[in-house]
């Protein structure tokens, strides 16, 4: 559930990211808009990397993931970076994580029992364990293709590239 696009798609992306990261905001409204342009060309998959400098970001992700364990993960994680501005001061985001929850109707028992899980924070942590490995130190950060690319700004320069390299094969 955390990979958006066809299997087929000859853009394949990787994004390590951190909710509370306005780059990662940014980043996510630009990959949406050229996975809605383009929808043939271009897969997309989420990886969590819960920066240690925001007080949020490890909640966050526990909210989107389990979100996605009920069909509900870009519905969740759109809504949670569009209101980022709302929350990513708070001192306790809870509450407005969990209106969000309400919003996209995850809120249930379920819901709340993989938010309590310690396997929740065992999978994001996984992510992020995978991130270190691969050298990752910021958010957000692509894998396109395979190919490293930190930061929004330059993947758009990669990403338009690859797109008009595959609209006129």
């Amino acid at each position: 559930y955390r990979i958006k696009g066809p299997q087929s798609a000859p853009i394949k992306i990787i994004e390590f990211i951190d909710f509370q990261c306005p780059a990662c905001a940014h980043g996510s409204f630009y990959l949406k808009e050229m996975m809605e342009k383009h929808p043939d060309l271009i897969q997309l998959e989420l990886k969590y990397f819960p920066l240690s400098m925001h007080a949020h970001a490890l909640l966050s992700a526990k909210y989107v993931e389990c979100a996605g364990q009920q069909g509900k993960f870009w519905e969740y994680q759109d809504q949670l970076l569009k209101l980022q501005n709302n929350w990513k001061k708070l001192q306790d985001a809870k509450p407005a994580f969990d209106h969000i929850a309400v919003n996209v109707e995850v809120n249930n028992p379920e819901f709340e029992a993989c938010l309590a899980s310690e396997d929740t924070v065992k999978k994001v942590s996984s992510f992020k364990d995978e991130g270190k490995t691969l050298g990752i130190k910021s958010t957000p950060t692509y894998f396109v293709n395979g190919e490293m690319i930190v930061g929004s700004n330059l993947l758009s320069q990669k990403l338009s590239e690859l797109i008009t390299k595959n609209q006129n094969e």
